[in-house]
């Protein structure tokens, strides 16, 4: 009986890895520059009703895929505007130097302005 169990847990383990590579992946190969609404799909993919994120600049958690993706909405928005309107190259890599036990992956975001010559 034990081994199912523990079979079980493996399995739901690789299922869960799988899912958070895949999730990693979408959102290091997306392109802030041709469409935020692809990172609205990832998250809306991915992410449960009852989401919980938090931040550096807020003491309580946010709550809730309304209250998260409204505010991934009013964060993407002007990175777009930013990168296809002012030329701002925009790319979003995984951060394999920070790690603090507990968390998940982290992401940086790396900007660099281009110039357009013509």
């Amino acid at each position: 009986m034990s081994d199912q169990y523990s079979f079980l847990s493996v399995d739901s383990y690789s299922r869960s890895q799988a899912a958070e590579h895949m999730l990693n992946t979408a959102i290091t190969q997306a392109k802030i520059g041709e469409s935020f609404e692809e990172y609205l799909e990832i998250f809306d993919k991915f992410y449960a009703d009852d989401v919980q994120v938090s931040s550096e600049t807020q003491h309580e958690p946010i709550r809730g895929k309304a209250r998260v993706g409204s505010l991934l909405l009013n964060f993407l928005v002007p990175l777009h505007v930013m990168a296809e309107v002012g030329g701002l190259a925009i790319s979003i890599k995984r951060d394999h130097d920070f790690w603090r036990c507990g968390e998940r992956d982290t992401f940086c975001l790396e900007t660099e302005h281009c110039r357009c010559v013509r």
